[in-house]
């Protein structure tokens, strides 16, 4: 019994043993991988600083198309400041150290065709792709349409600039969109409608509507001077919201209040303004959501701002206008209102239509929703979305 004791022992050793060499050859790898890397990341950006332009042909041709490990590798350019370095056949637990160790998060890496968010990823034979460069990640691409930004095209698997000689793709400081601007009017990546520089050589961004400031700042309504985006408070104006509001992309439009985040029950809609979860639910001026039945009548609370994106570079966003008809509430425009783009509710015994309340019809098939219906003291059938007497 004392012999086969020792025998365990002996055993639990040895694959402890084991184990640690096997782990030991691994981080040897690893270590030797990422040398491998690191000397051709810090040639192939330096090279990027001395050419700022796309190199036809090989790049990096000096280095070897194999590690000194014996994996393939190649090097392959993508735009003037981004390249890949592409290993080929790695296995599957250096590829998993490969991933846990990627140092300061230097390299973006794609395991297999598929972004690396964890290990798991790794089979037994691997393409791993180090993205490398400066500015931010490049967006990696199938067609166009997977191309976040509107002026991109997608070439070679890469989102690129799709606009004329001079031209470049940049957000544009009046709206949550992007479009081929001069180079002559970017300032930090933003397209201004107009460039102003100080007395002591400060250049400003200024918008449509001559709200000027450096990016970084907004200029509120009512504010004389420009605020820095991370302001904790939020600025409600009328006039100037989204205007002012689109000049910070950590900030968003909810309602007419250029805020830091959106109100309970509301989300960014991607265009820089915050819409409602509930698709039948109207915001209020300071964002907040209401449902139909929360809609008062009283004269601080009867104007809504109807459900909509609103743009000021002539965008395709439209304005609609039947979350207004479906609570039953007509449209009040800029002349009755400052700054328009209001609902207002329609007295009982009137149905909204438009900018006006009318008396209901003698036939109410044709109201189109339940608020209605009951304004004309009718019967609502929810299955089949329909109004009777």
């Amino acid at each position: 019994m004392e012999m086969l004791g020792v025998l365990a022992i002996i055993g639990v050793l040895s694959i402890s043993a084991l184990l640690g060499y096997n782990y030991a050859i691994t981080k040897y790898k690893v270590n030797e991988t990422w040398s491998e890397l690191e000397r051709r990341a810090v040639a192939g950006i330096s090279k990027l600083m001395i050419v700022k332009e796309v190199v036809s042909g090989e790049f990096l041709e000096e280095f070897k198309n194999v590690t000194v490990l014996g994996y393939p590798i190649s090097q392959n350019m993508l735009d003037e400041s981004h390249f890949d370095i592409i290993l080929n056949e790695v296995p599957e637990k250096v590829c998993r150290m490969l991933i846990e160790t990627n140092p300061d998060d230097y390299y973006i890496i794609y395991v297999n065709d598929t972004l690396a968010t964890q290990a798991d990823l790794c089979s037994e034979q691997n393409e791993m792709i180090f993205e490398v460069g400066q500015g931010g990640a490049v967006e990696r691409c199938e067609t166009s349409d997977d191309c976040t930004r509107s002026c991109d095209k997608c070439q070679n698997g890469i989102c690129q600039s799709n606009c004329s000689s001079g031209m470049k793709c940049a957000r544009s400081i009046n709206s949550f969109s992007y479009s081929c601007c001069s180079s002559d009017y970017i300032i930090d990546g933003y397209c201004c409608s107009q460039i102003q520089t100080d007395e002591n050589g400060q250049k400003t961004c200024c918008t449509l509507i001559d709200i000027c400031c450096p990016i970084g700042y907004f200029k509120p309504e009512g504010v004389s001077n420009c605020i820095s985006c991370d302001d904790p408070s939020s600025y409600r104006s009328v006039q100037t919201a989204g205007a002012a509001c689109y000049m910070c992309s950590n900030r968003i439009l909810a309602g007419w209040t250029c805020a830091l985040e959106c109100p309970a029950n509301s989300h960014d809609n991607g265009f820089g303004e915050c819409e409602c979860d509930d698709a039948d639910a109207i915001q209020d001026k300071n964002g907040n959501c209401h449902s139909c039945e929360e809609v008062t009548g009283t004269e601080d609370s009867h104007y809504y701002i109807w459900h909509g994106h609103y743009s000021y570079n002539g965008d395709s966003h439209t304005i609609s206008t039947s979350h207004c008809t479906r609570c039953n509430m007509r449209t009040a425009g800029a002349g009755e209102s400052t700054g328009g783009g209001y609902c207002v509710k329609c007295s009982q015994g009137t149905v909204a239509k438009g900018g006006s309340c009318e008396t209901c019809p003698d036939d109410l098939s044709g109201l189109v929703s339940r608020f209605q219906c009951e304004s004309c003291d009718g019967t609502w059938n929810d299955t089949e979305e329909s109004c009777s007497k």
